[in-house]
C-alpha cells in the first residue's frame, strides 16, 4: 500500500479540498488528486463524492478514514520520534508570527537559533489575521492578545501589557486623565477585534470605557508608534512595540496607574501548535529558544506563565 497515497487522502478529509492540501505541502493540486485516484483504484472503491465545489467523503471513505487515521499518526509519531533520538533539530520550521512582531523582534532573535542550530531551517508566514495552523502546515505559531482553539496547544510566554504613549512635547506641563482622550488627537489601530473604545481599569479594578477621538487611522501599529514620536497624537500600543522609546524617554506613558486595551484585558503573548501526542523536536527547541528570549530580553516586562 502507497503510504504517501495514504496520507494525500486523510489530509484530504481533514481540509476538504485536494487545493488546501496542495497548498500546504507546497505541490500540484493535481497530484494530490492522483494519489487519491491511486488509492481508490487499489481499494476499488470511491472514497470521495466529487462535485465542482466540494468533496464529500463516501460512506467507504469515512470507514476507510476512521481505520487508517489514527495509524498514520502513530506512524507519523513513530517517525518523529526515530528522527529526534539523539539527533539534532533539522528540515524546515514553518512559523507564523504578526508582521510588526517578526520584524521587530523574531529577525533579531534568529540569526542566534540558526547559528546554534546549523541544520534547522526558519519559513516565516507573515499572517495578521491568525492563519489556520493545520491547513497552512505551519509548524508553531506566535499569538498575541488572546487565543481561541480547542484544537491547539497553547503555551504563554508573558504577558503583553498596552500602554497609552505620546511625545513628551505633546503633553508638556499637561497633567491629563483618561476622559480627556475623548478631545485629545489620538492615533487609532484600525484592525479586526479592536474596538472603536479604550478601556482603562484603575487599581481598584473600575473600568472607563472612552471613544478616543481618531485623527489618523491605519492598521499598522510602526505607523502608529513614529507619529507619536512626531508629536501628532496619542496611541494605544502594545508595550512591546514601544518599549525601547519609553526606557529612552522619547516616548511616556500616559497612565502607568491604569490597565488599558481596545480588546480584552490581561492580554499576553503565546505560542501554539497543533496538537499532537508527540512534538517534533524541532518545535520543543523554537518554542524553548522563545521563551528564552522574551525572558532574557530587558525591554520586556515579563511575567511567564
Amino acid at each position: 500500500m502507497n503510504l504517501q497515497a495514504i496520507e494525500a487522502f486523510v489530509h484530504t478529509a481533514e481540509l476538504g479540498s485536494f487545493a488546501a492540501v496542495a497548498r500546504a505541502k507546497h505541490v500540484a493540486p493535481s497530484s494530490i488528486s492522483r494519489l487519491v485516484a491511486e488509492l481508490e483504484d487499489g481499494l476499488q472503491v470511491r472514497l470521495f463524492q466529487r462535485t465542482t465545489r466540494r468533496l464529500n467523503l463516501t460512506e467507504a471513505g469515512q470507514a476507510y478514514l476512521d481505520r487508517v487515521a489514527p495509524l498514520l499518526e502513530e506512524l507519523e509519531r513513530a517517525r518523529d520520534e526515530a528522527r529526534d533520538l539523539g539527533a539534532k533539530p533539522r528540515g524546515t520550521l514553518r512559523v507564523a508570527c504578526a508582521h510588526t512582531f517578526a520584524q521587530l523582534h523574531l529577525t533579531k532573535w534568529l540569526p542566534r537559533l540558526l547559528s546554534e542550530h546549523p541544520e534547522l531551517d526558519v519559513e516565516l508566514v507573515l499572517d495578521s489575521d491568525y492563519t489556520d495552523l493545520v491547513s497552512a502546515g505551519i509548524d508553531v505559531a506566535v499569538r498575541l492578545g488572546q487565543v481561541q482553539g480547542a484544537s491547539l496547544i497553547v503555551r504563554k510566554l508573558c504577558d503583553m501589557p498596552r500602554v497609552v504613549i505620546a511625545s513628551p512635547n505633546l503633553v508638556a506641563g499637561r497633567k491629563l486623565a483618561p476622559a480627556d482622550m475623548a478631545s485629545e488627537p489620538c492615533l487609532l489601530f484600525r484592525h479586526t477585534g479592536f474596538a472603536p473604545v479604550w478601556r482603562f481599569r484603575d487599581r481598584q479594578s473600575r473600568v472607563l470605557e472612552v471613544q478616543p477621538r481618531g485623527r489618523v487611522f491605519t492598521a499598522d501599529g510602526v505607523i502608529l508608534r513614529d507619529l507619536a514620536l512626531a508629536g501628532e497624537g496619542i496611541a494605544l500600543l502594545s508595550r512591546w512595540l514601544c518599549a525601547r522609546e519609553l526606557d529612552s524617554g522619547s516616548l511616556v506613558d500616559l497612565f502607568p496607574s491604569h490597565d488599558v486595551t481596545a480588546t480584552q484585558f490581561d492580554a499576553g503573548i503565546f505560542v501554539v501548535y497543533p496538537s499532537r501526542s508527540y512534538l517534533p523536536l524541532k518545535v520543543r527547541v523554537f518554542v524553548d529558544f522563545l521563551s528564552s528570549c522574551v525572558r532574557d530580553d530587558p525591554a520586556w516586562e515579563t511575567s511567564a506563565s
